[in-house]
């Protein structure tokens, strides 16, 4: 067992200590098995201790035979050394460390052995009657004492006795003397003896519970603290069994840790050094019954007591003012103390609900003043706002010059709604209380009538679509069983009676459609075809207000709200008289401001660069791909109405020195620092995979900026079908490893494009780089066919390499 021990004790997740070799730190002396020692013998424990105590060991386990965990004990109290616990074996069970326990001669235990902890199989305390013996612990130890003078049997001596009865057992249930017949039916024992229920596992030992004893201070009687045997409580032992020194009956309680200091201890039993007497214990006693000691052996006097030991009584007049301090002072510190948390709570609450407010309010909808038509069209714009100017007039006139909060206007009754939210379960209801949780967001006011929320009787539909301002149809399908799209709103009974309800009575009707194929996303021809006669307008493109096209995450859904929101107040002022534009909308979140959906928003830090060098390189192989820097040049240059191309020698952009810049020169293309890949049905080209491979080999740190093609047309393809198309080499030199940002249709192109512009801007990270290692490595076995020897890539490696190493290092 002992050998075993630090592996156990590391396999269990506690540190072990070490020694200058990285093994556990054991330390061994000479066994002694006798009660009796020399002071040479004691000097050498504390030899041994010494390293352990270097080593900060805060838990001792101590391998020990009686005399050596005496010796132990006295090593640790002259040492001065006291851990959080020490563990003995086979020391604290021998009955005669008990005369040790009360003896006066030097060498002797007295209270050295207190706190000291020991695992033990059993005790002559426990309940429970042997089935084979017939025995309870008791009568057992009661027997072997008439055989043996007087002596108290270790548990050795049960155990051998409860493996003779299972021997016994074995034999009259084998019906054998036969060595393969009594072993098989000991492998299959299961007896319940005075000693522990007996099992053996595949080893052939038996599977014992252990028990915990304790000596704890001021008493000589053993204490069982934990892990009884099978339930089985401490039964007090008779009077003629109690051990010889006179030593008390045992008990089950709670195991005192860690132990304290030696000072501690001393300090304990300055005034009481010998055995306590029944009914003290040693909180009592110390310090005169006045304090507790500390850990440095000092009484901590409590009731004003003074002196070393609090043996001094307090003074009159201290009682006095005592008495004051506890009758006046306190009581009265206690009203006021619960005042002044009672005003805290209530001062936060009010905070926080202020503040609460605030970001409720933070998050609304802002619209610019509205102007009067002029001659010139005028542009929807949607900016995102540096900074959000608080008014106090919410309903500001078309002539205030401040940004005013999206309200909605005040309701006459509780049963009104301003939206009503018309969708499918099948198909629609998630996106549905997506839709409504948005608009209760950044419209301050707003009630949205959704079914799951406020229907009661599908049987008043039509009652609930008088009472709402504006019914919003959400428009989601489905494939049928030949894989066909098919409109599940307008396959539904009751979509089609919300439907019919708000043309009929002339409701303004806003549509949003889901454009995820993976949840409900078909062609919008596909409602159209199904529709109502007079809801057709609304899909085909005749109607004045768009079709809003759902999406799902991030900027996009925002420009999904926004495009709500401005249909709502569009039709809400379609009454209203003198104002003849809608104000401009915008989302005042200071967290999106990287995201904004205007390119011409907010003014972009451009990465430095040398004389030669370039932003962004774009592939005259990657169809499309040049339109689409043309066309984010052309709005970083006029806000959206001008025109722009790549400017492959000159800056081009914002104005200098915040110009992105571009070349579509395949010389210039290791001078640049982003790679601008567009994904789509004409990717495929062996010339743009012959660049990939030059770019990745010669180039580690070009960050590879992928943009995925999804606007309506036949450029458009899935990702997937990128993928399969790509060689295997470049797939696995990760070009897709960053996400590719979508290509979609206005108005929805302006947040790709915002999106697209940040990475195009953005300084590779050392990270990046260094991810590039393998992928050159592997790149390096491959003929990349441009011209590209092995020796070349490997020396491309290498240079980053060394260069990578500089940075760090350097």
């Amino acid at each position: 067992m002992c050998s075993l021990g630090a592996g156990v004790t590391q396999e269990a997740g506690v540190p072990v200590a070490l020694n200058s070799s990285g093994l556990p730190l054991i330390t061994t002396v000479a066994p002694a098995f006798s009660v009796g020692i020399s002071q040479e013998y004691i000097d050498d424990i504390k030899e041994a201790l010494q390293p352990l105590r270097d080593e900060g060991v805060t838990l001792l386990v101590g391998c020990t035979y009686l005399g050596t965990g005496k010796g132990l004990m006295l090593a640790l109290q002259q040492l001065g050394w006291a851990p959080l616990a020490v563990v003995t074996t086979a020391t604290l069970s021998e009955g005669r460390i008990h005369a040790e326990l009360r003896s006066t001669a030097p060498l002797a235990l007295s209270w050295a052995a207190e706190y000291t902890v020991e695992p033990m199989v059993w005790h002559p305390s426990l309940s429970g009657r042997g089935t084979w013996s017939n025995l309870t612990s008791i009568e057992f130890t009661r027997q072997f004492q008439r055989a043996n003078g007087g002596e108290l049997v270790s548990y050795i001596g049960a155990a051998a006795f409860a493996a003779s009865c299972s021997l016994a057992d074995a034999i009259e249930r084998a019906g054998s003397l036969e060595t393969d017949e009594v072993a098989a039916a000991l492998n299959s024992a299961t007896l319940f003896e005075f000693f522990s229920n007996l099992t053996y596992n595949k080893d052939g030992q038996a599977d014992e519970d252990m028990m915990v004893l304790q000596f704890q201070p001021g008493r000589v009687d053993e204490t069982v603290v934990a892990g009884v045997a099978n339930g089985r409580t401490v039964e007090n032992l008779p009077i003629d069994l109690r051990h010889a020194s006179g030593g008390g009956e045992p008990s089950l309680g709670p195991m005192l840790f860690p132990q304290p200091t030696w000072e501690q201890r001393a300090c304990e039993r300055r005034l009481h050094p010998g055995v306590l007497k029944a009914g003290e214990n040693i909180e009592e006693i110390q310090c005169s019954g006045h304090g507790h000691c500390d850990m440095d052996g000092v009484c901590v006097c409590t009731g004003g007591y003074r002196g070393v030991d609090c043996e001094d009584e307090p003074e009159e007049e201290d009682r006095h003012a005592r008495r004051l301090i506890l009758t006046t002072v306190l009581p009265a510190a206690c009203v006021v103390a619960l005042l002044a948390l009672a005003l805290f709570f209530l001062n936060r609450r009010a905070r926080r609900r202020a503040a609460k407010l605030d970001a409720l309010e933070s998050a609304y909808a802002r619209c610019m003043p509205a102007t009067r038509r002029s001659d010139k069209a005028t542009r929807r714009s949607v900016v995102i706002a540096d900074s959000v100017v608080r008014v106090t007039n919410l309903q500001a006139t078309a002539e205030s010059a401040a940004d005013t909060i999206v309200e909605a206007p005040p309701l006459a009754t509780a049963d009104e709604r301003h939206v009503f939210l018309s969708h499918v379960w099948s198909s629609g209801q998630d996106q549905a209380r997506a839709i409504k949780s948005a608009l209760l967001e950044r419209v301050k006011g707003i009630r949205v009538f959704l079914d799951v929320d406020d229907l009661a009787d599908t049987s008043r539909l039509e009652e609930h679509v008088r009472n709402c301002s504006v019914v919003l149809v959400f428009l989601s399908g489905s494939s049928d069983l030949v894989g066909a799209p098919v409109s599940d709103y307008m396959r539904s009974p009751n979509c089609l009676r919300e439907l019919r309800a708000a043309i009929e009575l002339e409701k303004p009707i806003i549509v949003v459609t889901e454009t995820d194929m993976r949840h409900g996303g078909v062609p919008l021809a596909t409602h159209a075809r199904q529709a109502p006669e007079g809801f057709r307008p609304l899909l085909d493109g005749t109607h004045r207000r768009l079709v809003v096209r759902w999406h799902r995450v991030g900027a996009f859904r925002l420009m999904s709200v926004l495009q709500i929101i401005e249909q709502f107040l569009e039709v809400g002022r379609s009454g209203a008289e003198g104002e003849e534009v809608s104000p401009a909308v915008y989302l005042p979140d200071r967290l999106l401001l990287a995201r904004s959906p205007l390119p011409a928003g907010p003014t972009l830090d451009m990465p430095p660069l040398s004389a030669g060098e370039y932003h962004v390189y774009v592939s005259r192989e990657n169809a499309g791909a040049p339109d689409l820097v043309a066309l984010l040049q052309s709005h970083l240059n006029s806000g959206g109405t001008g025109e722009g191309g790549i400017a492959s020698a000159a800056p081009r952009g914002l104005g200098a020195p915040a110009a992105l810049r571009v070349t579509d020169d395949p010389r210039q293309m290791l001078r640049a620092t982003h790679f601008l890949l567009l994904l789509g049905s004409r990717t495929t080209t062996p010339a743009l995979f012959g660049e990939l491979r030059t770019a990745l080999a010669n180039h580690p740190r070009l960050s590879i900026v992928l943009a995925h093609e999804q606007r309506e047309g036949p450029a458009a393809a899935a990702f997937d079908q990128v993928i399969a198309g790509t060689p295997s080499d470049l797939t696995q030199a990760g070009i897709f490893h960053d996400l590719a940002v979508p290509i979609l249709d206005a108005p929805h192109l302006k947040v790709s494009l915002r999106l697209l512009l940040h990475k195009l801007v953005s300084v590779p990270s050392v990270a990046h780089t260094a991810s590039r290692f393998g992928e050159l490595s592997m790149l390096s076995r491959v003929d990349s066919g441009v011209g590209s020897s092995t020796s070349l890539l490997r020396r491309a490696y290498y240079r980053t390499a060394s260069e990578h190493s500089a940075s760090i290092f350097g």
